[in-house]
Formats: structure tokens, C-alpha cells, sequence
């Protein structure tokens, strides 16, 4: 099977990068390698996974070179030089990406090739643009020094580029908010707890009252969450960052929306982890404005772990009106393969928590999911509601085939797969006693529950564990 540094690369991209990439690669300006061409076209039908049969090395050589013996060596040269050119067109998509530096690349030509009058037209007019923007993000200031630079440098000797030194002001707050965003990367990403990564210098001008660089937007946001997360037991710092955010959102280009936005979840996410369970709603609120803003889109689709990520917080908060209405309105950009799946699954989320027990309990029992994972899950609501809709004989059924299903699934690690067994073995343990309710006395009742309580304790693995305990207790 094809195994190549190539393939990881195109692995990675989606449908849309593809095609671009196929673009790109036609194109005899950007592409001169016609064999990483044809390596190409041969491989984009196997997307998105590149197995089976026909990735095998020799097969797949054969169907390229039809003509040449097998030689792993020259093989080998092929995929790089396929590798080589993605490399170039991940290169180019960045660029492509950073408009904004296209006119800075285009004045500095215009300069060294001395073409002064041309130089001038195109510097007024991307003065003109940026002005225009309005947006005093870190993106602004850094293109706001990058024309004051090339305008320097071609004034160079002349001194007549006095009009033009008042942009060099704007390093200092480029370079300001730069710092404060890698800062706030090593203090949430790293876990550094060193409150002494700023400067004494610059955070005692950031602290100075009155100073000018916090009446800037775009630093007083970066610098409100650096302070949010370099004291997180203080959360009023957080909740002035936000105030901030919420107000000047709009100067920030998306990337940069998504950036601050990330921040302020893995801030809940600490606070949570942390015992303050408050941050629940402040997580829910974060993850409704990236969805609202577009942040949460890859291209112009919902990702599944996002889209069940806000289902899940949604019911922890007893949202189930929103919630229903986020699937019934979102769903449809799901990627095509999930849709189905993710639909069947979160509405019946949504009936169980409204009590809707019967209808979940049938949407499942007829639906055949097709991706593993989250059949998985479906799994147990499933028998969850088949328990409470006392459909014990179809639980008892359901319980056999998925054991089957469980113990030679080839996707489970080994702790999955023992914690889904012994979730079954505990299940149906819990139905024999059930069966006994009436039969036994109450002190037996008693003895057979508390040995299960026990049992439960005692497996290290186990889904639905506190359910399981909580249908056991019920029992006597």
C-alpha cells in the first residue's frame, strides 16, 4: 500500500483545496513536473482515504507507467516530486490567504525597479484601502508599518519622507499586540504560570493609568485576556475581555475573530475543569456567537464534534427549544456523510431529555447508522430508552448483537471495547434482577443489588456507569 508523505498531504486537504490543487498543478507557471501531474489525476479518485486494492505500490505503478518495469527508486522519485509540488501549492493557498500583502509585494517591485510615479499611484492607493478598512486590528498596524517600510526605503536619501514617518508609530502597537498574542498561546496552550512573561517594562506601561495604548481596541482586548489568563482565578479579567470583544468585534478580520474566540473556550474549559461549573453558560454563550459569526464553519460545512458539542451543552442547560431548533436549521451543513446519522442521533437526544421516550426509542430502532462512532453512542441511548419504555425482551436481543458487534469491531482500542462489554454484562445482570422483582423478598432484592453496586465499583471500564448505578439503587 502507498505510503508517502504525499498522500498525508492530500489527506488533509478537502474538497475544495483539491480541486484547487488540480488547478494549480495543470498550470505549466506553477506545475513544470508533468509526471507529479499524472500521480495526481490518478490518485483524486481514491479521495479522501487513498486505500484498497488499487493503491497497492505495484499496482498502482503499473497503472501510471504501463510501460516501465517496476523500479522502486525511480517510484519513489515520482511521489516526491509529487510531494514537492502540494508543498508549493500549500505555499501559494497561504499566500493567496494574506491579500493585504499583495499591494506591499507589488510596491516593493515598484521600488527596486525604480519606477517612482507608478510606486506613488499604487502607495496612495493602498493607503487609500487601509484607511477605508477602518479596522485597527493587529493586522492593520503590522500592513500600516509595512507601507511606512517600503515608503522609507524608497524616500531613502532624499529627505522628503517626513509626511510618512508619522506611520512608523504604528510598530510599537503591532509589535505590542504580536507579543501579548504569543504570550496568551504560551499561557493556555503550554500551561506556563510564569506571570512574568511580559517585560516589567511593558507591562507596567499596559498597567500606567490614562496610557494611550489601552485606549486602543484591538491592544486593550489582547491585553484584558492576557491578564484573564496569566491570574484565571480572577474572572473579572474575562469578563472585561469579552465586553470588549463583543463591542469591537467587528474590527478583527475572521481569522483573528476565531483566535480570540478559541481563547475564551479553553478559558471555560479551564474554569470548568477547575470545579466552576458556572462556566457552562459562558462556554454555551462563546460556542453560540462563533456559531452565529461563521467561526465554527470549515469552508461552508459544520463539523460533527461542533455541531454535537452545542447539542450536548445545550441540554446540560435544559435548552431543548433552542437545541431542536439548532438541528432543524443547521444540520443541512453537515458534511453529506454524517447528516443522516447526526440527525437521527441529537433528535433523539433531544425527545429523551423532553420525555419523548417513545419516539426516540423507535427513530433508533429503525435507522442503521453508518459511521462506527457514533453508532457506538446510539448504541447506548439505545438501550437506555429501551429500558425505560420496559422493552426488555428487545433490549435483551439488541444486547446480544452488539456484544457480537463489540468483540470483533477492529476500530475499538481495547479499553472501549471492555468498558462497551461490561456495560452489557452489567445490563444484563440488572434485567435478570428486574425479572425477580416480584419474586424474591425485599432483603434478597437488597443482597443482589448492592453485590451488582459492588460489581460496578469494582470494573475500572464501564459506559454508562452512572446510569447503570443509578438503575440499580432504583431496584430495591
Amino acid at each position: 500500500m502507498l505510503n508517502s508523505k504525499a498522500l498525508q498531504l492530500l489527506r488533509a486537504l478537502n474538497r475544495s483545496e483539491l480541486e484547487r490543487l488540480r488547478r494549480f498543478a495543470k498550470s505549466t507557471y506553477c506545475n513544470t513536473n508533468q509526471n507529479a501531474l499524472e500521480l495526481l489525476e490518478k490518485l483524486v479518485p481514491h479521495y479522501p482515504h487513498f486505500s484498497g486494492p488499487m493503491l497497492k505500490k505495484r499496482t498502482f505503478y503499473k497503472a501510471i507507467f504501463p510501460d516501465k518495469a517496476y523500479n522502486d527508486a525511480y517510484f519513489r522519485k515520482q511521489l516526491s516530486g509529487l510531494y514537492q509540488m502540494i508543498r508549493s501549492f500549500l505555499a501559494f493557498e497561504e499566500w493567496n490567504g494574506h491579500r493585504d500583502l499583495h499591494q506591499i509585494y507589488l510596491l516593493r517591485q515598484l521600488r527596486q525597479r525604480k519606477l517612482e510615479n507608478v510606486f506613488q499611484i499604487q502607495f496612495d492607493q493602498a493607503v487609500e484601502d487601509l484607511n477605508l478598512a477602518g479596522a485597527r486590528s493587529s493586522n492593520y498596524f503590522q500592513q500600516a508599518f509595512q507601507l511606512a517600510e517600503e515608503v522609507a526605503a524608497s524616500r531613502n536619501g532624499t529627505g522628503d519622507h517626513e509626511a510618512y514617518a508619522a506611520q512608523l508609530q504604528h510598530l510599537d502597537i503591532s509589535f505590542l499586540i504580536k507579543r501579548l498574542k504569543v504570550i496568551c498561546d504560551m499561557l493556555s496552550h503550554q500551561g506556563v504560570e510564569d506571570g512574568n512573561i511580559l517585560s516589567k517594562y511593558l507591562h507596567a506601561l499596559l498597567e500606567k493609568e490614562g496610557n494611550s495604548y489601552v485606549k486602543i481596541p484591538a491592544v486593550a482586548i489582547h491585553w484584558k485576556l492576557c491578564q484573564a489568563w496569566g491570574e484565571p482565578d480572577e474572572p473579572s479579567f474575562y469578563y472585561e475581555f469579552m465586553e470588549l470583544l463583543e463591542k469591537h468585534l467587528s474590527i478583527f478580520p475572521l481569522a483573528e475573530q476565531r483566535w480570540l474566540y478559541e481563547h475564551a473556550e479553553q478559558y471555560c474549559w479551564l474554569q470548568l475543569r477547575a470545579g466552576f461549573r458556572e462556566f457552562v453558560d459562558h462556554l454555551f454563550l462563546v460556542q453560540k456567537v462563533k456559531l452565529e459569526k461563521g467561526l465554527l464553519l470549515q469552508g461552508q460545512q459544520l463539523p460533527p464534534q461542533q455541531f454535537q458539542d452545542l447539542v450536548t451543552l445545550g441540554l446540560q442547560l435544559q435548552k431543548l427549544s433552542w437545541v431542536r431548533q439548532f438541528i432543524d436549521d443547521y444540520h443541512a451543513l453537515l458534511p453529506a456523510g454524517d447528516r443522516k446519522d447526526q440527525l437521527i442521533y441529537q433528535t433523539a437526544r433531544v425527545d429523551q431529555a423532553e420525555g419523548k421516550l417513545e419516539e426516540a426509542t423507535d427513530a433508533l430502532t429503525v435507522h442503521n447508522f453508518k459511521l462506527s462512532e457514533l453508532a457506538n453512542k446510539a448504541a447506548l441511548l439505545h438501550f437506555q430508552l429501551l429500558y425505560q419504555t420496559q422493552r426488555h425482551a428487545q433490549l435483551g436481543e439488541e444486547l446480544d448483537n452488539w456484544r457480537l458487534r463489540w468483540m470483533r469491531s477492529p476500530e475499538l482500542t481495547s479499553a472501549e471495547r471492555q468498558a462497551l462489554l461490561n456495560c452489557i454484562s452489567v445490563l444484563k445482570q440488572v434485567l435478570r434482577i428486574h425479572k425477580q422483582v416480584d419474586k424474591v423478598s425485599p432483603e434478597e432484592l437488597k443482597v443482589k443489588s448492592d453485590k451488582l453496586l459492588e460489581r460496578i465499583d469494582n470494573l475500572s471500564n464501564l459506559s454508562l456507569e452512572r446510569w447503570l448505578k443509578h438503575n440499580v439503587q432504583r431496584l430495591h
